[in-house]
């Protein structure tokens, strides 16, 4: 009888040690799910539109020396502001072409939407080599000639662009 009492408080210290344990473990588990929360951003003060120009006629690479010093200034102002925008968020790079050639490819002409999308992908390309941020965030697009920024002069160096945007 007395061992059987002694196995019966065995039994009974080590379940209520495991069910303190458990609280424990949840109380623990808890304060570090709440600690890992972001806090609630106002997403309205971290848009921005950025405007990446000076690309030359029928290029699209973001690493020449004039384009990459472009890219460094608008990252600097920009950068703080998209560390902040959670990761379930986009954020737009968007290349543009002038009204020179064709707007499809033709023959073997490259056409405005192509070399506005390959603009726009490798401005992307050279901000996740450089500052360590996933491709997973950003939508690249080519706009082509459809939106000029100076339709008056469709040929214009101005139309030759590439804007890095995050609009809530």
């Amino acid at each position: 009888m007395k061992r059987g009492l002694v196995l019966l408080g065995v039994l009974f210290f080590a379940t209520v040690t495991f069910a303190a344990f458990d609280d424990v473990v949840s109380e623990v588990t808890n304060k570090k799910v709440q600690s890992n929360a972001s806090p609630s951003v106002d997403l309205s003060t971290l848009a921005f539109e950025k405007e990446i120009g000076g690309f030359s006629y029928n290029s699209s690479k973001a690493t020449l020396p004039s384009i990459e010093s472009r890219i460094k200034i608008v990252m600097k102002a920009i950068l703080p502001l998209i560390q902040k925008i959670p990761t379930t968020y986009k954020i737009k790079i968007i290349g543009y072409a002038d009204a020179s050639g064709p707007e499809y490819a033709e023959g073997n002409k490259q056409g405005n939407q192509e070399l506005s999308l390959k603009r726009a992908k490798s401005v992307m390309e050279f901000i996740v080599k450089n500052y360590n941020l996933s491709a997973d965030r950003f939508e690249v697009v080519g706009k082509g000639s459809k939106e000029l920024k100076d339709s008056a002069h469709p040929k214009s160096s101005k139309n030759r662009r590439v804007v890095i945007k995050f609009q809530p």
